[in-house]
């Protein structure tokens, strides 16, 4: 496993028995994992999963495309990530988890530098997320996505409470 660090972002880069050149960028909580308040993330190994995004997601990797993970979680719940990816038969070659000493920088960018470093290395057939504000990174970068119902109401309510500007979404 290769660590790297940004200002913004902590990389993991997991060996893979057939990397391919074409992956996925998928979120994790809320959507390929429910996210739990209950639970919080230091139990986030406990997460149940979203089938509708996790099939999907092990369909692309039976099809031979990269996983690459690019998630707000802090660093700090790496191993507990790795096991949950584990245990539902993730295997990703890569793993982003948010530089806990970015906390004001804002989430959209944080993944919008995700994006940017993971297209020096991969083509991205197509991006999930539960935030409108992740999606328009994405969609800014020429990504094909796909927004996840559920919490992006969420998003939606905190970028309009903090002055955010969303840029219209590609149809």
């Amino acid at each position: 496993m290769l660590k790297s660090v940004t200002e913004t972002y902590v990389r993991y880069l997991l060996p893979t028995e057939s990397p391919s050149s074409v992956c996925v960028v998928v979120d994790l909580d809320d959507t390929i994992a429910r996210y739990c308040k209950v639970r919080r993330l230091s139990r986030c190994h406990e997460f149940d999963p979203m089938p509708e995004v996790l099939d999907k997601v092990l369909d692309c990797q039976r099809r031979g495309v990269s996983v690459v993970i690019a998630t707000a979680r802090p660093a700090w719940t790496c191993d507990k990530t790795f096991d949950w990816l584990q245990n539902h038969g993730v295997v990703a070659s890569a793993v982003y988890f948010r530089n806990p000493r970015a906390q004001s920088v804002l989430p959209h960018e944080v993944k919008r530098q995700m994006l940017l470093d993971i297209l020096t290395q991969w083509r991205v057939e197509r991006f999930w997320d539960d935030s409108v504000f992740n999606i328009a990174a994405a969609q800014s970068l020429g990504i094909p996505t796909t927004l996840v119902p559920g919490n992006s109401v969420y998003w939606e309510e905190r970028g309009r409470r903090e002055g955010w500007s969303l840029p219209e979404l590609v149809k």
